[in-house]
């Protein structure tokens, strides 16, 4: 048993091994730089970089590949094995060891964030306020009660779990606290609604049908669509609608056993722990062009009833609650009057700070190898002088 776990450790820690992983890395970032080209850096990231397992073709023959994401898990206990179980503990490899407990912590701290982190937007009119911000690509279905007073509970569908279904796929979601239960084909990443004569193939709904539209270059710009089925549990009629991602199309309505729902499409949206009113945007531009110079904003956060004045720049982001919003953009008034408009970007990523301590950690791994080697080194031509 002993030595079949040496030979174990052995082949996980082996250097060849790690050329391998280090060469079939380096090919699919040459592969993904040249995807870019011709699709959306979302869709790149998602296919490539966070997969297990991809297929990538070439003049059209399929040809299978291990993803980033596999690679990143096979290079850590390559690591583990090779660089911390297996190296001899002695002062001249105190260095290395170090070095290989930095690359690790980085490997570490991008799986962190590629699980746990939260990105995306929120955009305020001057004298609006919000305590929620918006996904960039990420889409859900809510449902909810219309009611005249009271509070309003929703029912949440994450988008992964419909969003590219197979045109005879379905996907049904219950609720004990719904009267129905809803079903959803035909989701589309990007598509949108047209008159059903002009969608050859699609089914119609009230005239119009969802036609899927090509993946944008920049995947914010994809808007999502499904065909749904409210289907009531008590025997009623199915009733049949379209929902979009586009603010001007309203949310479906349906009404079960005398209560009316709503059925809603759009980005996935997360809570922040306090609230954003933007009191004033400013911009200066440059001399004689149309482009911006800096832009800012003058908000008032707002958290457990305390209010505090804070200025967002372009350089200046606002921190609280591990949360970060940085001024991305804004929205100019039509026709030159009216209120202006700012982005800010919102960030939570619990490992923000993880590249820098790891690389931290690699230089001091670096400092204490190469110190030692020319130590050594320094010693032996004066032992041979001597």
């Amino acid at each position: 048993m002993r030595a079949y776990l040496d030979k174990t450790l052995a082949a996980l820690g082996s250097f060849g091994l790690t050329v391998v992983v280090l060469a079939f890395l380096l090919l699919l970032v040459v592969i993904g730089t040249l995807e870019q080209t011709h699709s959306s850096l979302y869709e790149v990231q998602k296919r490539y970089f966070e997969s297990l397992i991809l297929t990538h073709e070439v003049k059209g023959v399929p040809v299978p590949l291990p993803g980033v994401y596999l690679l990143l898990c096979v290079l850590s206990v390559n690591l583990i094995c090779g660089g911390i179980i297996r190296i001899r503990k002695v002062g001249a490899t105190l260095g290395v060891i170090v070095g290989h407990v930095g690359i690790l912590a980085m490997v570490a701290g991008s799986a962190v964030e590629f699980e746990w982190s939260q990105k995306g937007h929120t955009t305020l009119a001057e004298g609006t306020e919000a305590n929620e911000f918006q996904s960039y690509y990420e889409w859900e279905i809510a449902i909810a009660e219309a009611k005249d007073a009271g509070p309003v509970v929703e029912h949440l569908i994450p988008g992964k779990q419909f969003i590219g279904l197979a045109p005879e796929a379905r996907a049904t979601f219950t609720s004990s606290e719904l009267p129905f239960d809803l079903v959803l084909h035909h989701a589309f990443a990007n598509c949108e609604p047209r008159p059903a004569s002009m969608v050859a193939g699609a089914p119609a709904v009230d005239g119009f049908a969802l036609a899927k539209l090509e993946r944008e270059k920049e995947a914010e710009q994809d808007i999502a669509g499904a065909y749904v089925t409210v289907v009531p549990k008590a025997g009623q009629a199915p009733v049949q609608g379209l929902i979009w991602g586009r603010d001007r199309i309203p949310p479906m309505s349906a009404t079960v056993d005398g209560r009316r729902f709503t059925i809603e499409l759009s980005h996935r949206r997360f809570p922040l722990p306090f609230t954003v009113r933007l009191d004033d945007f400013r911009r200066e531009m440059h001399p004689g062009i149309s482009m911006p110079k800096a832009f800012e904003s003058d908000v008032t956060k707002v958290r457990n009833g305390v209010a505090q004045s804070v200025k967002i720049s372009m350089n200046e982001p606002l921190n609280q609650d591990g949360y970060k919003l940085f001024q991305s953009g804004f929205i100019e008034p039509a026709n030159g009057g009216g209120q202006w408009w700012s982005t800010f970007s919102v960030v939570k990523n619990p490992a923000d700070r993880v590249p820098l301590w790891s690389c931290v950690i690699i230089t001091v791994g670096l400092l204490l190898h190469f110190s030692m080697k020319l130590i050594r080194h320094v010693r032996t031509q004066t032992w041979r002088r001597a």
